[in-house]
């Protein structure tokens, strides 16, 4: 789990350099309200991979129902705060919605990535019994 911690921090930090990158081509060739579209989108799309990956590591820790809950419902409500963002920022703000639109999905498609891989990787380090659903680790059963 420590593994997956320092790789989430890597992860962000990698993605402030990424967004570093479009913030200052950003600056360069277009106005404000373009660049502080991309930043509401790149701080919205890592929210909700942050976010996602939290649940996750909450779900791997739960009873196989409740796995899917944990899961389902990060899920639900991770869209309706992008839903709710997305509408405010339409009906509220004169902020480019293409620039944020691009920058959410830019980063969003690149930390889902990751976030897989997580998954993957937690999947992996479990070692459980397939029968009785057993974690060595002192985890709860599945």
């Amino acid at each position: 789990m420590r593994n997956n911690q320092s790789s989430l921090i890597r992860l962000v930090f990698f993605t402030l350099l990424v967004y570093a990158f479009v913030f200052i081509i950003a600056l360069v060739s277009s106005s404000k309200n373009m660049v502080i579209s991309i930043t509401l989108g790149y701080v919205l799309g890592l929210l909700y991979i942050v976010s996602g990956y939290l649940s996750i590591r909450r779900a791997f820790k739960k009873k196989q129902t409740l796995f899917l809950i944990v899961i389902l419902g990060g899920i639900a409500i991770r869209f309706i705060l992008f839903a709710f963002v997305l509408f405010m920022l339409v009906q509220f703000t004169e902020y480019s919605v293409a620039g944020f639109i691009f920058s959410f999905f830019l980063f969003y498609l690149f930390l889902q990535i990751q976030e897989i891989r997580f998954v993957n990787s937690e999947l992996k380090s479990w070692k459980g019994d397939a029968k009785t659903g057993y974690k060595p680790d002192g985890g709860g059963t599945r």
